[in-house]
């Protein structure tokens, strides 16, 4: 995920500084346009008269607004790569313009302050980052599904391991026969058994780092890391979720013996909820309650229901 943070510890010059949120659209097409399958990322902007700074955890932005705020010029810095923006003031809050980079690629691109354009971000974690007071219930985000920016309603959990984290699934146990696919999936507790449908999932998943499975009670909860399950040599994290199991890392795949970790047991629909963490090459980066904690080793867990998200 591409999400910015205030920097906490700033040079005298922006002390008095306040901040603003930002929504920054961009593509990997120079043609004076945006196009459908743009990305975007929220910012905490802090600015200092005309200048500005942001930071993320790989990425460094800094830049100018000029001419009355009618020009906006930024640079960022990931690494090696460094990207130059350079925009006009379109109407007020709203800036459109070109980027280039060192490793010579362009685009488009436009940045609009959140009050201007009234979006809530692309997940519940920009939502939780955006307003720290969001409560646990049905939020609006913006999403790019199959190329088209489009709204959707989520339900996200602002509770578990700091909030953020957005609903895809629930499971009921031995529920596998009538699991049900949805375009929206805003209330766990009467949309038992229902999937989002598999191209919002693939929005979703795009600016996901981490996928939770909790029984519904928020002291129980089990988190995988993405980056762990693209190495899960049986089933990495599955492009649908109408299959099972979600993930399966065993070493000779037989869901036998002692030494597997997966989400979903395919060869008996009575364990459609369960989590097994039997190898232990393969442990979630966080877990809490029924699931074991960070201290614990094996473990196996099949409540009644589960409920799946991202973050």
């Amino acid at each position: 995920m591409n999400k910015y943070y205030l920097i906490l510890a700033m040079t005298s010059t922006f002390s008095y500084a306040t901040p603003q949120y930002i929504d920054l659209k961009e593509d990997t097409s120079l043609n004076g346009q945006l196009d459908p399958s743009y990305t975007l990322s929220s910012s905490e902007l802090l600015r200092m008269q005309g200048d500005f700074i942001l930071k993320s955890d790989s990425e460094v932005s800094k830049g100018q607004y000029q001419h009355n705020d009618n020009v906006i010029e930024f640079t960022s810095t990931n690494g090696n790569t460094k990207k130059h923006y350079l925009g006009k003031r379109v109407i007020d809050g709203l800036y459109k313009g070109t980027w280039y980079s060192n490793a010579l690629e362009s685009g488009d691109f436009e940045l609009a302050l959140q009050s201007n354009t009234g979006l809530h971000g692309q997940s519940c974690d920009d939502v939780k980052i955006k307003d720290p007071s969001s409560q646990s219930g049905i939020h609006a985000i913006e999403l790019t599904v199959d190329g088209n920016p489009t709204t959707a309603n989520v339900y996200c959990n602002m509770d578990i391991d700091q909030g953020g984290w957005t609903l895809v699934n629930t499971r009921e146990k031995n529920g596998r026969e009538s699991h049900a696919r949805t375009q929206e999936l805003t209330d766990p507790n009467v949309q038992k058994n229902h999937y989002i449908d598999a191209a919002t999932w693939q929005a979703l998943k795009t600016n996901a780092t981490q996928i939770m499975v909790t029984d519904g009670n928020n002291d129980n909860y089990v988190v995988f890391d993405f980056t762990q399950l693209d190495t899960a040599n049986c089933q990495v994290l599955v492009d649908d979720l109408v299959n099972t199991p979600v993930f399966h890392a065993e070493p000779g795949c037989t869901y036998k013996g002692s030494d597997y970790t997966y989400l979903s047991n395919p060869s008996n629909g009575i364990y459609f909820t369960t989590v097994s963490i039997y190898n232990l090459d393969f442990k979630p980066s966080n877990r809490n309650g029924n699931y074991g904690t960070l201290s614990s080793g094996k473990m196996y867990y099949s409540p009644l229901n589960i409920q799946i998200y991202i973050r």
